[in-house]
């Protein structure tokens, strides 16, 4: 498999094409220049992994203003960068600067398949000889990379988050090499690493989840094994970058105020995952799923011992004048929230029943998802059996996750059979929720005479 380009430069003019490859190359910076001809790109696909992207706005002569220039240029563009590219600065390298806002304003409004970079800026051609087809002289080329240098470092905070990402890059090639290392150096120059890379390779498969398990998902197995190793060399790669975090945030005292949303967001990347859910089952491990059919409904009592009803009562307790009322006056308030939440059960298997996919029993707990919205309206019960997460996003209103201890329970597979997996929360927040639960259950409850 052959690493895509972290840095590409787009334009129709070959000179100016080949005057800003020749200065990153000068910079220590392989680019991947892509010549575009009658608005046509030359590749057989757009590229995933672009760090870095000079790009031209001009590509048809005959249409050279206006939103028809633009929407050739993002058409050019859509086929350059893959919408799940990930974080990149666009630098506009265009001979009219004018243009440049009003391009990124039209890519913003019309143009939802094309990610939004990470920070944008203007490089103009004119600056640096270049624009009318002949090629800068050299000491154009050393200005044009002054300008280069100035533009990626512009914006700290995301200069660091990208140098983050190529530590995190070569942490995962660390721990390649660490495999690599093990085999006789001769054999490694003449290619003959085959059969010790599967020996050690099966060996981490197996020790990670048990030699029967293998079969189940292979690449679950590697990953099991090498992931720790990866985490490892991620978490403690600080001092090399202290200086450029510095840089990023030269105020720790500053006050740090996220909206909502942002809380929201970064809550949700944090403690759960939605984009992996084909790699996990109902009764895994941090799985947060729907109820099945032989739970929900007049099936519920039976499992649990109450029905839904109660059982409601026993997570929330009304607020406001509501709370006084009689029964009968509060039941159109209950009847309210029984529609707007949602009982899941979560996944508590230990974690090495889970990695080796032990037993047909699965340990879950009842879980009630509660709408932000409904926090005027209602709190969590008062009693020491309650853990609420943060406020959480899938889809839809923002919710926290209510969970009672007192509704731990082990469900065979068959019953979880015809659940839909909705998340899964991550391994340090389930870690927790499990810990938390077992040490509630074990507190001793001894008289004391005083």
């Amino acid at each position: 498999m052959l690493p895509a380009p972290n840095v590409v430069a787009v334009d129709d003019d070959k000179a100016d094409l080949d005057a800003i490859v020749d200065c990153l190359h000068g910079l220590g910076c392989a680019c991947l220049p892509v010549h575009v001809q009658r608005a046509n790109v030359s590749l057989s696909e757009p590229i995933r992994g672009i760090r870095l992207l000079f790009f031209d706005i001009r590509y048809l002569p005959a249409v050279d203003t206006g939103t028809p220039m633009f929407e050739v240029a993002a058409k050019v563009l859509m086929a350059t960068l893959a919408p799940d590219n990930g974080p990149y600065v666009l630098v506009t390298w265009s001979t009219h600067g004018d243009e440049h806002e009003q391009f990124l304003r039209y890519l913003n409004q019309e143009c939802p398949d094309i990610p939004p970079p990470a920070a944008s800026a203007l490089l103009a051609k004119e600056q640096f000889g270049a624009g009318s087809g002949a090629k800068p002289a050299d000491e154009k080329l050393v200005d044009l990379g002054k300008k280069i240098t100035t533009i990626t470092a512009s914006n700290p905070q995301v200069s660091a988050l990208l140098k983050w990402q190529v530590s995190a890059e070569r942490a995962a090639g660390d721990v390649v090499q660490s495999l690599i290392e093990q085999l006789p150096r001769e054999a490694c120059f003449l290619g003959q690493t085959s059969e010790d890379l599967e020996a050690i390779l099966l060996k981490i498969a197996r020790a990670a989840v048990g030699q029967q398990n293998v079969q189940a998902s292979i690449t679950r197995a590697i990953n099991e094994g090498l992931g720790p190793l990866l985490y490892d060399r991620v978490i403690n790669a600080t001092k090399v970058d202290d200086e450029i975090w510095g840089g990023a945030l030269p105020d720790l005292r500053k006050d740090a105020r996220l909206t909502q949303e942002q809380a929201v967001h970064l809550n949700s990347r944090s403690l759960l995952s939605t984009h992996d859910l084909d790699s996990i089952r109902v009764g895994d491990r941090g799985a947060v799923i729907s109820l099945p059919a032989t739970v929900n409904g007049k099936a519920f009592e039976r499992v649990f011992g109450i029905d839904e009803a109660w059982a409601l009562r026993e997570f929330l307790q009304l607020k406001g004048k509501v709370k006084n009322e009689n029964e009968e006056k509060q039941e159109p308030a209950w009847l309210e929230l029984r529609k707007a939440t949602e009982w899941v059960l979560v996944g508590c298997r230990a974690a090495c029943d889970q990695a080796q996919r032990k037993g047909r029993l699965n340990p879950v707990l009842l879980g009630l998802h509660l709408p932000t919205g409904m926090n005027e309206k209602c709190k969590v019960a008062e009693h020491g059996a309650f853990y609420v997460t943060p406020e959480f996003r899938t889809d839809g209103e923002p919710f926290r996750l209510v969970l009672n201890w007192h509704f731990w329970i082990s469900l065979a597979d068959e019953t979880l059979d015809t659940a839909d997996i909705k998340y899964r929360l991550r391994e340090g927040i389930i870690e927790f929720i499990v810990r938390q639960c077992h040490i509630h259950g074990a507190r001793p409850g001894l008289i004391n005479y005083r």
